[in-house]
């Protein structure tokens, strides 16, 4: 990459390059003690039922992983806004609940209230976070912590797919404890996920400003998925209005098929995310009804699927994961065309609109801290 670093310090790019390394961190050391001492905590405790929680990406990033404890062991679990949780308690929360907080600060607003409430009804509390010794790590009963510490750029990026993984490793190896009747064990496949991201870093790195301009003659964005890619279809719309200031959106595809469909128009440009699931020809199938609509489309698949061999244009994303695992590296494609849409529209992508005249008189900082 060699953009001129004179207006800015380019840490977002920085940060997206370093992320397999951070993955290979949470491979080994300190992430592992972790997951063992997790594992140990959930069976003393007799956990049955988890919440993932968080704000903005980290709520995202708790979709993925309510996701994959349900498919991977079969637990109760669900993905909640963190503040929702606190005001509209569910009924059920105690001593067997787990609630697991991402957080890729430490200091969102209001989550040391939530720790504290799901305390209150009896519940196991840990903060999924790279930074330690801060209220929330403190108020939390346990610190999942995630490697590559404080981070200076707004995007989530590097600590959204670190908390997705390492939660992942951390579901696998209670799983694996478990050993329930049709278990499989996923970590053979995880120990190669850095790899398939460094190939999609690379691919996307150089194919980003490709297709950045492909895209940066539209005025709105819409990101379809089935399955535990809906954190990825969310996250990448919040990227892309993020880097352009133009309306974006993620969608289930059966939830946008019975809906909001009744808009689409040649004004859009459609992105499908067909990950290898039980969706992924329906998913597939949508492009040349998009196409016969008016709209662009762009189909991301595996490069093993059939649904990718066959397309004309499928955009090809490394093969053999299974869909369960792949929201910790789908979300890639998306953070290189953020980040070069994000330049073409003259956008600071270290701290998008947030470095505005607008925003900063605007008094946003303090309104999304009022209400804690």
């Amino acid at each position: 990459m060699s953009e001129s670093r004179t207006e800015h310090p380019f840490r977002i790019y920085e940060s997206m390059r370093k992320t397999p390394d951070l993955l290979d961190e949470c491979l080994e050391g300190s992430v592992l003690q972790d997951i063992e001492a997790l594992c140990a905590e959930f069976r003393k405790r007799k956990i049955n039922r988890i919440y993932c929680l968080g704000t903005g990406s980290s709520f995202l990033a708790g979709i993925a992983q309510a996701f994959a404890f349900r498919m991977i062991t079969g637990m109760n679990a669900e993905a909640w806004n963190s503040l929702e949780f606190r005001l509209y308690l569910p009924p059920g929360v105690d001593r067997h609940t787990a609630v697991l907080l991402n957080s890729h600060s430490g200091k969102s607003p209001g989550d040391v209230e939530t720790i504290k409430r799901a305390k209150a009804a009896g519940a196991f509390t840990v903060a999924v976070t790279d930074i330690e010794n801060t209220p929330l790590t403190e108020s939390s009963d346990y610190c999942f912590l995630g490697p590559g510490g404080a981070k200076h750029e707004m995007p989530s990026t590097r600590t959204y797919a670190t908390a997705v993984f390492r939660v992942l490793q951390f579901i696998n190896a209670l799983g694996r404890t478990d050993r329930k009747s049709g278990f499989h064990d996923y970590g053979e496949e995880l120990s190669r996920i850095p790899g398939h991201m460094r190939q999609c870093i690379d691919f996307f790195d150089e194919k980003g400003p490709e297709y950045a301009g492909k895209l940066s003659g539209f005025s709105d964005f819409l990101v379809m998925a089935q399955g535990p890619n809906l954190s990825t279809a969310q996250e990448a719309a919040m990227g892309l209005t993020q880097a352009t200031g133009l309306p974006a959106q993620g969608f289930l595809l059966e939830e946008y098929l019975h809906g909001q469909i009744q808009s689409l128009s040649e004004k859009d440009a459609v992105m499908i995310i067909a990950s290898p699931g039980p969706c992924s020809e329906r998913l597939a199938g949508f492009q040349k009804v998009a196409q016969r609509i008016g709209a662009e489309v762009f189909l991301f698949a595996p490069e093993d699927s059939p649904v990718c061999l066959e397309a004309r244009d499928c955009i090809a994303l490394p093969g053999g994961i299974d869909e369960v695992l792949t929201p910790v590296f789908y979300c890639v494609p998306f953070w290189f065309i953020g980040y070069h849409l994000s330049l073409k529209f003259g956008r600071d992508p270290d701290l998008l609109s947030m470095g505005t005249k607008e925003f900063t008189e605007s008094g946003l900082a303090r309104y999304k801290k009022e209400f804690t």
